[in-house]
């Protein structure tokens, strides 16, 4: 597990990642850019707002790893949600192996996050506030463009390693501190 300094007090998060991120990553930057907004890596937040120490939170994700097997997900949906950090989303699906991987996060990290929201899988491709007819203009380019350029619908994701990020500050200073790989 690969590790960078922090303070040992931020607020962190797991995540899921994608093996091959870079299309991912590219339709992400380009609506950033177009619209303004922050760039973040691709991912599927598992657990958000851990408040654990560096060393117990990286101890914690190899065990949530070392329960869980690698997947693939088909990005089946792309919807416009009103929260800053689920702007625009694309839906994972199926969201067995998902929830699956949350329950044994959240078994082993308990007693360290209370999550007040029902856990809904996501891929966010878009931070941001947006009104509604600028909201709907995208969603309609990522669903007509499938397959190339734009395009997220039927993308499949192999879904392998989790990563701790540093989250608590601003996006653009956020850094992943750890990952660990799923089992095979």
């Amino acid at each position: 597990m690969a590790d960078q300094p922090h303070s040992e007090n931020e607020v962190l998060s797991l995540w899921a990642v994608p093996a091959n991120p870079q299309h991912l990553a590219d339709v992400i930057a380009s609506l950033a850019e177009e619209l303004g907004t922050s760039k973040f890596d691709p991912h599927i937040t598992i657990l958000g707002s851990i408040p654990v120490p560096k060393d117990e939170v990286l101890e914690l994700t190899l065990k949530v790893a070392a329960e869980a097997r690698r997947f693939n997900a088909t990005l089946t949906e792309v919807t416009g949600h009103a929260r800053f950090f689920e702007c625009i989303t694309a839906t994972p699906s199926p969201t067995t192996e998902l929830r699956t991987l949350r329950a044994a996060a959240e078994k082993i990290f308990e007693g360290h996050c209370q999550s007040v929201l029902p856990y809904r899988p996501h891929l966010s491709l878009l931070y941001g506030e947006l009104d509604e007819p600028a909201k709907e203009a995208v969603i309609k380019r990522l669903k007509e463009q499938t397959g190339v350029g734009i395009g997220v619908l039927g993308e499949v994701i192999p879904i392998e390693r989790l990563q701790i990020w540093t989250t608590g500050r601003s996006v653009e200073e956020w850094e992943m501190i750890g990952e660990a790989l799923l089992d095979m």
